[in-house]
């Protein structure tokens, strides 16, 4: 990607419910790290000047007077830029949305941050959504566990789903190895509604777990998430087309924090 094309990515929306708060908060934050403002969310970085701070060059500042003034204008440029990043991202078309919008707005000042003050904002959000609840291990199995997929739902969508939740094991202890999930994925195909019937993944499941740790041509998650999703496309065809959009945009969920914090897993609306 160049860096005209980082400049310009696109921002993530926040919903301004607590359970898409991980997700968004690691969208959001490669965002601002492709815009180089990132530094802005650091605890202890030196404060942002206020408005009224002079940072004029003068004609009887000495070198490093006119580096400092430098460092703190494009401070206070970073600043207005991350914040109104942020502001942007709140979807106001909800409630819940609004609420967010508000929480970020109240870090804008009058007389000091009549642009905003990024990280007041950002702290204001994280001290709303971010959950100091530790993720429960019998809890996250059963969730593992208990998860089918549904009927229409895209594959892609799914497994990723499965994924994620597979990690969140993983980062409480119990480490599912490569074959058994795929195992469990198909396992977990929807069957038919139709008594004596197959539906059209049960039909090609056998053949799937054959493929399962095998020397020749191995089954892979990859391999079977292409041809889940093909099955998909065939089958419908329309909402497929429908869906594209949410799915490219729920695949660039990347988990970052494996091993520094496992994801919390929350539910709450």
């Amino acid at each position: 990607m160049s860096e005209e094309e980082t400049k310009s990515a696109k921002i993530p929306m926040f919903s301004g419910r607590q359970k898409d708060w991980d997700v968004w908060e690691t969208k959001f934050m490669t965002a601002l790290g492709g815009k180089g403002y990132s530094y802005l969310t650091i605890p202890g970085a030196d404060p942002i000047p206020v408005d009224t701070e002079d940072l004029s060059d003068r004609t009887d500042d000495n070198a490093g007077a006119l580096a400092t003034k430098k460092k703190k204008r494009k401070m206070r440029q970073d600043n207005a830029a991350a914040f109104n990043m942020l502001i942007q991202a709140m979807d106001t078309s909800t409630e819940k949305g609004k609420v967010a919008f508000y929480k970020v707005k109240s870090a804008m000042d009058k007389t000091n941050y009549r642009c905003g003050h990024f990280a007041n904002a950002w702290e204001k959000l994280r001290a709303k959504y971010e959950t100091d609840k530790k993720p429960d291990l019998q809890e996250e199995q059963e969730k593992y566990y208990s998860k089918r997929m549904k009927e229409k739902e895209s594959p892609e969508t799914f497994i990723l789903g499965m994924e994620i939740m597979r990690s969140k094991l993983e980062n409480l202890g119990e480490v599912i190895l490569e074959d058994k999930f795929i195992k469990d994925l198909i396992s977990k195909l929807p069957k038919s509604k139709a008594a004596g019937q197959l539906s059209p993944y049960q039909l090609k499941a056998d053949a799937w777990k054959a493929r399962v740790g095998a020397v020749v041509d191995p089954l892979t998650v990859e391999d079977l998430t292409t041809e889940l999703q093909k099955l998909y496309m065939t089958m419908y065809p329309k909402k497929d087309e429908d869906d594209e959009e949410q799915d490219d945009e729920e695949v660039m969920i990347v988990i970052l924090r494996q091993g520094s914090r496992a994801t919390t897993g929350n539910e709450a609306e």
